[in-house]
């Protein structure tokens, strides 16, 4: 169907303009968008009314780097432009090397990067010193037969691959340079103390490695960074670290580096539910940008086999991934496949071909009806790789025509290159500083910073907290508070909380003891726990055990559910799935069945409960207590009034349960039956006897509420 002219919504408004250019190469298109964007950031435009859309996340990359350089901060939407990111790409390569020994790509990124510095020399030695460690010799051609057929089978076995981590553990005795073998050790040092908390949740592991390598440190203290908005994506990480779990229900490690590498390699990249930084260039997909709109939106890449890209072989049946077409909810809006003849096959074909023709025109009215006020548009012949030739795509073309019609501008239509003509990319050398060159002013800055930190390590902490208070002011900002606007008031204010905040995270590190919050809900066995001895019960909300599996336990459980059918109530669950109500003293099958005929001895068997197997919660001071009482007795007083008596059956040989357990089941039965609870009693019946143990002074509510309040807890020394 034909789309009919885009109106603009406000009548008045201006028409809007479209700039377009098909590039010599790649680099040359890279180039001429950040240019673009820098002069309409020039002209007055806010960062955040600039959107660059990409047909996907591949194309972000360059785009990414080239605005940066020109200090132009950038807020990226998707996965693969966000771990592109330096810092995140740091953090990355860091859980890959911690997760794998054998992670030698990330390694290398690590010893190379600007932190460790390592030349292309040492490097080449620590390869050396790793296929040592390895076991792998090198031969030459004329070595023996055998000898080559071992080298070539070299590294099969797991244990065998070539590791540069173990070379760094043990680096040998080559001819390093004596500031790479500190490098070395430090590092090694690093992955150990970080490999020690893999078992723990995956957040608190990555905010470990960020803490540990300073990367938060060396991002705020670095103006550059901190104006590019780098801490607002290296947060958007840490967001889709914390909310990762795979199908499996598995957040470990190992399951979030391997999710990784299938959702870039799949471009099944997920949603990152995080707001929009401020003050940056968003970068996007077009499926992304549905719904959306700016006043200024570029669109690059508009090239052939690119947007709309190559489809081989990536629709049903050929693919075997993709769903039957005449098997999904839109069928009749799809091809079918007529009869199973070449003929047939041919012409299922081109159907699907316009109909993925039509799906990418759709996309592409999307990418350009995105804009407010300008489009920019862009492509090129030469791709970063490519051995042929690419140039413009149907798209484009029609934007020129647009253009030429008096609509827009064509800032650069390049000439197509002649048949004998190779890739530029392909024949020029890449040449990059390696290592990197430092920044010497600001190296000079975090030198001096560090210094100021070494003169007051030596003070307490009240002693640094009253030198600033008395002095009133920050080295470095105006000595008079009276000449600091209010943003930079308010930015101070923010300092003195960030320093605050890491004050008390030392002292809680240096602490030796541990204030542990009681749960907001806990089981009547835990306040009798907790009201026996408050200091084990800590010990154990601190460091937590898991409970051995226990028969006898499972046979207690089974002779509540055996008194269910008793009562003529058949249990809802199986035995062995109902919570409490498991005395640990049943030793055999026998011993269960002793214990069911001395239960139907005792008075209560002839009874019948008004209530059986009560689901309760009370809540004490604002916790929740949730519990199940085994079965209420009713009875008449003298005067008429009816009376609850409260039971909980007891299979266990000692004669030594919690009245509190009691106290708790009274209150909340009589809150439940809105009487009050004088009028409910309650009792033990130890069935292996008969004996039925009762008390006058249970607790009330009041005195509940005092066990459970703030401060009942103690600090518990770690």
């Amino acid at each position: 169907h034909k789309v009919g002219p885009l109106i603009a919504p406000q009548a008045g408004k201006p028409p809007g303009e479209i700039r377009i250019a098909l590039l010599p190469t790649y680099a040359d298109e890279i180039e001429w968008i950040a240019d673009r964007v820098s002069d309409v950031v020039a002209q007055g435009t806010p960062l955040e009314h600039i959107a660059v859309l990409a047909r996907n996340n591949k194309s972000l990359g360059p785009i990414i780097e080239a605005l940066s350089e020109r200090g132009i901060p950038v807020d990226v939407a998707g996965l693969d432009g966000l771990l592109a990111l330096p810092e995140v790409a740091e953090v990355i390569a860091i859980l890959d090397v911690v997760n794998d020994s054998a992670a030698n790509p990330s390694l290398v990124r690590l010893l190379t990067g600007p932190r460790w510095r390592i030349g292309p020399r040492d490097l080449a030695l620590l390869g050396e010193r790793a296929n040592t460690l390895a076991g792998n010799v090198r031969v030459g051609r004329d070595a023996p037969l055998e000898a080559r057929l071992d080298a070539a089978v070299g590294g099969v076995d797991p244990a065998d691959v070539v590791s540069l981590l173990d070379a760094i553990e043990d680096p040998g005795e080559l001819d390093y340079d004596p500031q790479a073998l500190i490098r070395f050790a430090e590092l090694a040092q690093e992955i150990r103390y970080l490999r020690r908390a893999v078992g723990d949740p995956l957040p608190e592991l990555v905010h470990r490695i960020i803490a540990t390598t300073g990367l938060d440190v060396e991002m705020a203290a670095s103006p550059e960074v901190a104006a590019l908005g780098r801490l607002e994506n290296l947060a958007g990480f840490t967001d889709l670290v914390a909310n990762f779990t795979d199908v499996e229900g598995d957040a470990s490690l190992s399951a979030f580096l391997s999710w990784l590498r299938l959702a870039t390699r799949f471009g099944k990249e997920p949603e990152l539910d995080r707001a929009t930084a401020p003050h940056a260039v968003q970068l996007m997909t077009v499926h992304r940008s549905k719904g959306l709109e700016w006043p200024v939106v570029i669109v690059p890449e508009l090239t052939a086999g690119v947007f709309p890209p190559v489809k081989r072989d990536g629709r049903w049946p050929t693919n075997p991934a993709q769903l039957p077409y005449p098997l999904r909810g839109d069928a009749r809006s799809l091809p079918t496949f007529g009869e199973v003849t070449k003929k047939g096959d041919d012409d299922f074909k081109a159907e699907c071909k316009v109909l993925e023709g039509n799906q990418e025109r759709r996309l592409a009215y999307v990418a350009v009806t995105r804009a407010e006020r300008l489009l920019i548009a862009s492509s090129s012949w030469w791709g970063p790789t490519q051995s042929r030739p690419r140039g413009p795509s149907e798209f484009l073309l029609t934007l020129r025509d647009v253009c030429l019609d008096g609509a827009g501008q064509v800032d650069q239509w390049a000439d197509a290159p002649a048949d004998d003509d190779t890739n530029p990319a392909l024949n020029q050398a890449y040449e990059r500083p390696w290592p990197p060159t430092l920044n010497l002013q600001a190296a000079q800055r975090r030198v001096d910073a560090a210094e100021i930190v070494r003169a007051h390590l030596g003070m307490s902490v009240d002693e640094l907290r009253g030198e600033y208070e008395v002095d009133a002011k920050i080295p470095g900002s105006p000595s008079d508070a009276t000449e600091l606007t209010s943003a930079e008031t308010e930015l101070v204010r923010g300092w003195d909380d960030d320093i605050s905040m890491l004050i008390g995270e030392r002292l809680r590190e240096n602490s030796t003891a541990r204030t542990v919050a009681l749960p907001q809900s806990l089981s009547a066995s835990d306040v009798v726990r907790l009201a026996a001895d408050p200091e084990r019960f800590t010990r154990e909300l601190a460091r937590p055990m898991p409970a051995a599996p226990a028969g006898a336990a499972r046979r207690g459980t089974r002779f509540h559910a055996w008194v269910e059918s008793h009562y003529g109530i058949r249990p809802l669950l199986d035995p062995d799935d109902l919570p409490g109500a498991a005395d640990p003293d049943i030793d055999s099958d026998a011993e269960l069945e002793a214990m069911q005929s001395a239960f139907l001895a005792s008075p209560f068997a002839d009874r019948t409960p008004v209530d059986i197997e009560v689901d309760f919660n009370l809540v004490l001071t604002g916790r929740v207590i949730p519990g199940r009482i085994d079965a209420v007795f009713a009875s008449h007083s003298t005067d008429g009034e009816l009376l609850y008596e409260v039971i909980d059956w007891k299979t266990s040989r000692r004669q030594d349960s919690d009245p509190l357990q009691l106290a708790i089941y009274r209150i909340a039965y009589a809150e439940r039956m809105k009487v009050p609870v004088g009028r409910v009693s309650a009792a033990f019946v130890y069935v292996r006897d008969g004996s039925v143990v009762s008390f006058d002074d249970l607790p009330d509510r009041e005195q509940l509420e005092e066990l459970l309040s703030p401060g009942s807890v103690a600090p518990t020394t770690t």
